[in-house]
């Protein structure tokens, strides 16, 4: 609020430090009409930035380690989704129920983008029994086992939705995604974390607070001229 305040003060014709005087006005008007349309750029062409979620909640068997465990994130371009497990912190994905979510509604053509081997996959669940404290997930992707742990899992799949929060839904527990781990250092500790929802900030903090940076600077000359 107060860098919002600082841009509008600056860009308003009754910020004065000095008497009234038309030369002077026109020099600061340019600069002011330069701040207001590189601010206004910067919103407007804000990248697309994929929604993260953290693995954060752990089942019994993983409730003496601490998190987080990894990331899930979802970005959406046009009609397919890709959606990325990522781990932290020294843990594993791996064996039965490597990574699973909850798609918001009917999805297509789930296909394994980058994973290390196709070949440590079993298939494809789209119907798979509850994971052990997480419940229900309509997608779930097995891995062989635990001889072949992967830190990176992406995917992707197509259907209709708005945005990149969107794609994924709360399940019956409460999760969006889950993921079978293994625990570093723990002679092959093995559970399962659960992601619930969480929603991005898009870029737009950090546009203002340049833009306010950038009006302080422009305020501070001004006075230092007067």
């Amino acid at each position: 609020m107060i860098v919002g305040m600082t841009v509008a003060l600056l860009l308003s014709d009754n910020f004065r430090t000095t008497k009234p005087n038309r030369k002077t006005d026109m020099k600061m008007r340019i600069p002011k009409l330069a701040l207001g349309g590189l601010c206004a750029i910067a919103f407007a062409v804000q990248p697309a930035k994929a929604i993260q979620y953290t693995l954060t909640s752990p089942n019994a068997q993983l409730s003496s380690y601490s998190g987080p465990y990894g990331t899930v994130d979802v970005q959406l371009v046009g009609n397919t989704a890709t959606i990325t497990f990522t781990s932290l912190n020294g843990y594993l994905f791996g064996d039965g129920s490597s990574v699973g979510v909850n798609v918001n509604g009917s999805y297509l053509n789930p296909t394994i983008i980058s994973d290390g081997s196709p070949s440590q996959f079993k298939d494809w669940t789209s119907s798979p029994p509850p994971v052990d404290g997480r419940g229900d997930f309509s997608l779930i992707l097995d891995n062989m086992d635990f001889s072949n742990p992967l830190s990176m899992i992406s995917f992707s799949i197509t259907g209709t939705w708005a945005n990149d929060a969107s794609v994924l839904a709360l399940n019956n527990n409460g999760f969006v995604a889950e993921a079978h781990v293994q625990a570093p250092n723990s002679g092959g500790v093995t559970g399962y974390v659960g992601a619930t929802d969480s929603v991005p900030d898009g870029g737009s903090t950090v546009a203002l607070l340049g833009c306010g940076l950038a009006g302080i600077g422009m305020i501070s000359r001004k006075f230092r001229k007067s």
